[in-house]
């Protein structure tokens, strides 16, 4: 008799809306919502944040590569000056060494004639004319020394 008597005396549409309040509110679809769009929002704002990292992290390798590039380029171009100034070495002294091989030339070709000239003087002394020919040839050391 009790629930005959609520039934008469509370309004249908009353009852139809403490059964969907009690559906919402007793039965946690509400919570769960609040929860799921929290979750949502959670994931979202990690992604983004995972994004952020991400373009970060690119940023930062295109900038090593350009570094790498930079340092590689440097040490080519430090390694070409090292090498010009060891060919600038190289080339004085060669030059250095050419202008002392004429020279040593020069006084080889000097000696041999003197050599040559005392061969000759010698081939032509004999018992006779031994002090002539040794004056003679001192003089013509003296002379073209």
């Amino acid at each position: 008799m009790e629930g005959e008597y609520l039934s008469q005396a509370v309004p249908l549409w009353f009852q139809m809306l403490s059964l969907i309040l009690n559906l919402l509110f007793g039965g946690g679809l509400i919570l769960t919502f609040m929860t799921l769009r929290s979750y949502k929002l959670k994931s979202r704002g990690e992604a983004l944040q995972a994004t952020a990292q991400a373009d970060v992290v690119e940023k930062q390798a295109e900038s090593s590569e350009i570094d790498n590039v930079e340092k590689i380029a440097r040490m080519w171009r430090e390694q070409a000056e090292a090498y010009e100034l060891k060919w600038k070495k190289t080339d004085e002294q060669f030059s250095q060494l050419t202008q002392i091989t004429e020279e040593l030339r020069g006084e080889v070709k000097r000696l041999v004639t003197i050599n040559t000239k005392m061969v000759k003087s010698l081939d032509k002394i004999n018992a006779d004319n031994y002090e002539k020919i040794v004056a003679q040839i001192k003089a013509d050391l003296h002379s073209d020394a």
